[in-house]
């Protein structure tokens, strides 16, 4: 089955299986279309990390659909010892000024 894709660019795919050896998970196998802009850029981004085109692909999604911090973030929690609060970096600041009723 074709994509549904109205450009002239030429269509190249991927197949791949990942079977990873911590906990011996199998991950599904996925077809996706690249151009070949797209297709040089991955497998240039791939060598240069010295992985497969398909993990590097796998770790951009990855990336890409994580919700939480980044570790180094969650690393830097209470590293800053004496940081003040919120009240007191507001203690010098006036009073809001008045709001016209709507």
């Amino acid at each position: 089955m074709q994509p549904a894709c109205h450009c002239s660019l030429p269509i190249f795919h991927y197949n791949w299986t990942y079977n990873f050896l911590y906990g011996i998970q199998t991950m599904s196998q996925v077809t996706i279309y690249l151009d070949s802009e797209l297709e040089n850029r991955v497998k240039a981004a791939a060598k240069a990390r010295g992985i497969s085109v398909s993990r590097c692909i796998a770790e951009l999604i990855r990336e890409k659909t994580d919700n939480g911090w980044p570790q180094e973030i969650r690393e830097m929690a209470g590293s800053w010892g004496s940081f003040p609060s919120a009240e007191e970096i507001r203690a010098g600041q006036g009073s809001n000024a008045t709001r016209e009723p709507l």
